[in-house]
């Protein structure tokens, strides 16, 4: 009875016994107030929910016991099952995947109907419930029906039939009841079909055994197999019961068709089937440093109609016939040294810092093949280490070498270090050594920054060197310079001698800004003097007006070209003091971009990783920290192809301190300075003559450019 109604009838229940008890009473003068007040019920607050609620407890349904009953003769098999429910009785499955089976005629306290897919489901009436239902086949010797998970056990009382029960991984149990006949049969041996593995490797010879067994009696049959090749087993793969005596796996095989897969090492050298099988193949696999010489077999199948799949290439199948055995002599091979990783690119990075500390960074493009780690020997001090953007720990092996693990296929490496070059006052030098890799890279390069502070001077790296040259257009400037010098020297009447030693020792103090504008400005001045006094000495004006106008064209082209021409030269001699290298960034990213862009990419990710897990509180414990290079003032690049960094390379440097070529400057300054002092008598002379002729005097011959 479900809660409701029990309610009703508590409440119907003490409404009668109320009435009841008010019968003998006499009446009361208030009739209707005693009618109302006697059909009412209180109760407390906690058995009124509980009476609300009901019952509480889930709703399942359980079939105990499930049992096949009758006789294959009699053909009158049936299924008794017994089971319990709770709550809301819900329906349960009984059966799976009966095909060709029919439940009919079912009587008892459940409900049982048929779904898709041969299912039979069971609906309870009570909370304790059994039923009955016939069973009809297709066949009149077999019946195979498999049991769901709400079926806790079942079992056969089938007089006339064998009884065959298995467990599936889901949980369900497959059974089968197979009929037995009164007058004795002939039995047949199980038939196989096997196929051997023989796995040949420096260690040790492993096998699989894959048999295919068919039984075609009705009954279980015994099945043996008998090792006889001094094999181990490790591991039987079969879903029939075996006894081991020995050598000897007998197996109790079901009506039908079983697999049997038995796997371990074998110690002869030497292969006898374990079983007589109506087919039997042999498949021989060797690793590669391994050439076996297999006899005793007469013929050779393809691999592919063995069936079985091979580790190694260059595996020999066989079709053994009735007792024949396979035996083999092994070679063992001298493998060649090889290695197990190149490098297609790897990249050197060198900031030279004002302190005397080379800060270096090492990417490598690695195409792993097997090789477990790397060993990365430097004399320098390793900072920072990533693989595929996620640091690692700087770990070192026995000879003090970084050693870092890697893993299978591409990647990039990524290291930092750090090393001492020596410095003083005015001059550096010093070797900043490469970290050394086993093998050669494809390509490499090595790029060299400097800061502010330093100019490098010689720079040498493996038989290349480069040496401080000015660049053309500051040369070609330079020489224009000197010969206007000159000329101005020659208005100023000064002798060839002393105009050639004055414009050298003046072109030599342009080094500096301030120099270079007071000479420019200077020569400027006498210039443009001695251009009025020749103007002025033109007969027509017309022909002065178009000289006037040529010459602020030439003015304004030759300022322009100067100005601009000479400083991309001043810019090309601060920036870029080595000559000319026929390796730049264009020709790294032509030969290494995979690598270029990769790098970048790794960066960033390496920053944006440091970023989340700071954010996160989940930091690495014991990592080290990257760093940035600077991209420097100056930088200098070195390109090869298939370059080695074993033995050491390194790249020797000698720079200048910047601010010493300040003080050059400035005595260069000074000494031009002194010069003009000590002329300045034939500098003033020369000067009142070339103002006279500009205001139209007699002009001295010497005054002539």
């Amino acid at each position: 009875m479900t809660s409701p109604t029990l309610f009703i009838a508590m409440l119907i229940s003490l409404s009668f016994s109320n009435a009841n008890a008010a019968v003998p009473k006499p009446p009361m003068p208030e009739t209707a107030a005693t009618s109302s007040a006697a059909g009412k019920v209180t109760l407390d607050l906690a058995d009124f929910d509980r009476l609300r609620k009901g019952d509480e407890r889930p709703s399942l349904t359980v079939i105990d016991l499930m049992r096949l009953q009758g006789s294959f003769r009699a053909k009158d098999l049936a299924i008794q099952f017994s089971g319990r429910a709770t709550g809301k009785l819900p329906t349960a499955v009984l059966l799976t995947g009966s095909q060709g089976v029919r439940l009919y005629a079912c009587e008892g306290d459940a409900i049982v109907s048929r779904s898709d897919g041969g299912r039979f489901d069971v609906s309870p009436l009570a909370s304790r419930f059994s039923a009955r239902c016939r069973v009809a086949t297709s066949g009149s010797d077999r019946v195979q029906m498999t049991a769901s998970t709400a079926v806790l056990w079942v079992e056969s009382a089938v007089t006339d039939g064998e009884f065959v029960a298995t467990d599936e991984s889901s949980g369900e149990r497959s059974f089968s009841v197979v009929r037995q006949t009164g007058t004795a049969t002939e039995t047949v041996k199980p038939s196989a079909t096997a196929r051997y593995r023989l796995s040949l490797h420096p260690e040790e010879t492993r096998f699989r055994y894959q048999l295919d067994v068919r039984n075609p009696n009705r009954a279980h049959q015994p099945f043996d197999v008998t090792l006889a090749s001094g094999e181990t087993v490790q591991q039987v793969d079969a879903r029939a019961t075996y006894d081991v005596d020995k050598g000897r796996y007998r197996f109790d095989l079901p009506p039908g068709e079983s697999s049997i897969v038995i796997q371990g090492t074998l110690v002869k050298p030497s292969f006898a089937p374990p079983v007589a099988a109506s087919i039997s193949y042999a498949l021989i696999e060797s690793h590669p440093l391994l050439r076996p010489e297999i006899t005793g077999a007469s013929k050779r199948v393809a691999q592919s109609e063995v069936g079985l799949s091979s580790q190694f290439r260059g595996a020999q199948a066989f079709l053994l016939a009735p007792g024949e055995s396979l035996a083999w002599k092994i070679t063992r091979l001298q493998a060649l040294r090889t290695t197990s990783f190149a490098v297609s690119a790897i990249r050197h990075i060198f900031f030279l810092t004002t302190g005397g500390t080379a800060l270096g960074e090492t990417l490598l493009s690695i195409d792993n093949q097997g090789a477990p780690d790397i060993t990365l020997p430097m004399k320098s001090e390793p900072t920072y280490a990533s693989i595929q953007s996620a640091p690692v720990l700087l770990t070192k092996n026995k000879d003090g070498n970084l050693w870092l693990p890697i893993s299978q296929g591409r990647q990039d490496l990524l290291t930092q270090h750090r090393q001492k070059f020596g410095i003083n006052a005015v001059f550096a030098s010093g070797t900043v050594f490469l970290p050394q890799v086993t093998v050669p890279a494809t390509s490499g390069s090595v790029e060299m920054r400097y800061p502010r502070g330093w100019t490098p001077l010689y720079e040498e790296f493996d038989n290349e060197t480069k040496v401080w040259v000015p660049s053309m257009a500051a040369s070609l400037l330079f020489i224009l310079l000197l010969i206007w010098t000159e000329r101005d020297l020659a208005a100023l009447g000064f002798a060839l001698r002393r105009r050639v030693f004055i414009s050298l020792v003046v072109g030599l103090a342009a080094t500096s800004t301030l120099g270079l504008e007071a000479i420019v400005a200077a020569n400027a001045l006498v210039s443009i003097v001695w251009l009025v006094g020749w103007i002025r000495g033109l007969k027509t004006l017309n022909l002065r007006i178009a000289t006037v106008a040529g010459l602020v064209v030439a003015a304004l082209v030759v300022g322009n070209v100067g100005v601009f021409g000479f400083g991309d030269g001043c810019k090309s001699r601060d920036a870029k003091y080595m000559a000319p290298s026929t390796s730049s960034g264009n020709v790294w990213q032509k030969s290494a971009g995979k690598l270029t862009g990769e790098r970048t990419k790794t960066e960033i990710a390496a920053g944006d990783v440091t970023t989340t897990t700071a954010a996160d509180g989940a930091s690495y414990q014991g990592l080290p920290a990257k760093i940035d290079l600077p991209h420097g003032n100056r930088q200098t690049h070195f390109q090869r192809e298939m370059m080695a960094s074993d033995p050491p390379r390194a790249v020797r440097v000698l720079l200048v301190s910047s601010g010493a070529l300040v003080i050059l400057s400035a005595v260069l300054g000074f000494l031009a300075a002194v010069v003009l002092v000590l002329f300045r008598r034939t500098i003033a002379a020369g000067g009142r003559a070339l103002f006279a002729r500009a205001k139209g005097h007699t002009t001295p011959a010497s005054a002539e450019m």
